[in-house]
């Protein structure tokens, strides 16, 4: 993606209160993704399809992305058009979580930043598509610093129960048979499943 759409993007996220990924947490992942010498990736989370082209710089990756709001949907179907990538990205409309859509039956990478509050039920949906030794990654597993907080010192009852989802989550993922769980304690926090050979 060329500079002056990467800061044209960069902009309208912050002018419209688009959450896209930090900078620091995005070098990490296209390292892992680098090291993994992934081809085929599904996102759960477009927004403005920021991570997506992104993520596609290295080898031209294959992405499958998906985004149930139909306004991000369609920034983000502006976007691909604009850094000609439509057909190694395959933005998909719709629910994650209810809707059927056209996947490949084997992916390298499953890419987990949507809904915080759902991380499970994405990565429950999804992860039989992942190869062995393919990995599943989380972003924002710190939640801008949240997740370390006491719940008794969130004051807003809708993020205390959000937090408490997502502190639960990161006990769950430790705990799941079949993979091998990394967290990596930069950016926003990153969680990483590797899936054992079978």
């Amino acid at each position: 993606m060329d500079n002056e759409l990467k800061k044209t993007m960069q902009r309208y996220a912050k002018e419209n209160d688009v959450p896209i990924i930090e900078q620091e947490g995005l070098d990490i992942i296209l390292k892992i993704l680098k090291k993994q010498e992934a081809k085929i990736i599904l996102e759960i989370g477009t927004a403005i399809g920021y991570s997506a082209l992104c993520m596609n710089e290295i080898n031209n990756l294959m992405i499958y992305t998906i985004e149930r709001d139909k306004l991000m949907y369609e920034q983000a179907v502006l976007n691909i058009k604009k850094a000609k990538k439509e057909d190694e990205i395959k933005l998909l409309f719709g629910d994650a979580l209810i809707d059927e859509f056209i996947l490949p039956p084997k992916i390298d990478v499953l890419y987990i930043d949507a809904a915080k509050s759902q991380y499970q039920r994405f990565f429950e949906r999804f992860e039989h598509l992942v190869k062995p030794c393919g990995i599943v990654i989380f972003d924002n597993l710190k939640f801008h610093g949240y997740v370390d907080m006491e719940l008794e010192d969130i004051k807003s009852r809708n993020l205390r129960q959000l937090i408490r989802k997502l502190k639960n989550f990161n006990e769950y993922v430790k705990t799941i048979d079949g993979y091998d769980y990394q967290f990596i304690d930069q950016g926003d926090g990153i969680g990483i499943l590797r899936k054992l050979e079978q």
